[in-house]
């Protein structure tokens, strides 16, 4: 009974301590005094103990978790061209789904949800954003790629490249980029679709959430 209280207050403290070094790095972050990039050993670390132990959930509060997940998330995809740090963006895409199903409403789980999936995409739509560069020969090319509010998706933003010709268009649309590209916005979209709608009967739907979410779906 002691050996199992003692390994009860060693996980606390293990999931306690890398709890704080991710705060320390997140408040480092917002005021300036570091990048996200410099913490990725933090998340690392954080991800591979958290993994390791069998009852995180239970040690760790459900809006705690959602912080940490938050801000291991940020850390992952902090690089410009979408390319994740791989243990923790894999840890958060899990615990996303975890805090999903443990309470299927909350609009914080349902926007994490949806950011998991839309940074996902990002790495195929740089790929696809420097080969239009690339190929281009008009300075018309668009250089921004936005999944908005009228849905527009890939095929609507391929089909506006300058000097595209349909069978151009169709050999890119079918490439393994933008295939790889729509299977991570379609599901973004409808998580984003699904925090909005919690939101709205939680009459939690203010200018700050909208604001967010375009900011969220913007993809420079």
């Amino acid at each position: 009974m002691a050996s199992n209280l003692s390994q009860a207050d060693s996980n606390q403290q293990i999931a306690e301590r890398h709890i704080y070094h991710l705060a320390r790095a997140s408040k480092q972050v917002q005021e300036g005094l570091s990048t996200w990039a410099e913490h990725v050993e933090v998340a690392t670390a954080a991800v591979r103990d958290f993994s390791r132990l069998s009852n995180y959930e239970a040690l760790v509060p459900h809006p705690t978790r959602i912080v940490v997940a938050k801000t291991l998330q940020s850390i992952a995809y902090h690089l410009p061209n979408g390319t994740p740090v791989q243990e923790p963006a894999d840890w958060c895409a899990i615990e996303w789904l975890k805090l999903h199903e443990d309470s299927s409403d909350d609009v914080d789980a349902l926007h994490g949800l949806a950011l998991s999936w839309l940074h996902r995409s990002q790495a195929a739509l740089h790929r696809i954003y420097e080969l239009d560069v690339s190929s281009s020969s008009s300075s018309s090319a668009p250089d921004i790629l936005i999944l908005g509010s009228e849905r527009n998706s890939l095929d609507t933003t391929a089909a506006a490249i300058s000097g595209s010709t349909e069978e151009d268009y169709e050999s890119r649309f079918n490439s393994a980029d933008y295939v790889e590209a729509r299977t991570s916005l379609q599901p973004s979209t409808d998580y984003f679709d699904l925090a909005i709608a919690a939101a709205t009967r939680q009459h939690r739907l203010e200018g700050d959430l909208l604001s967010g979410v375009r900011a969220d779906i913007s993809l420079h």
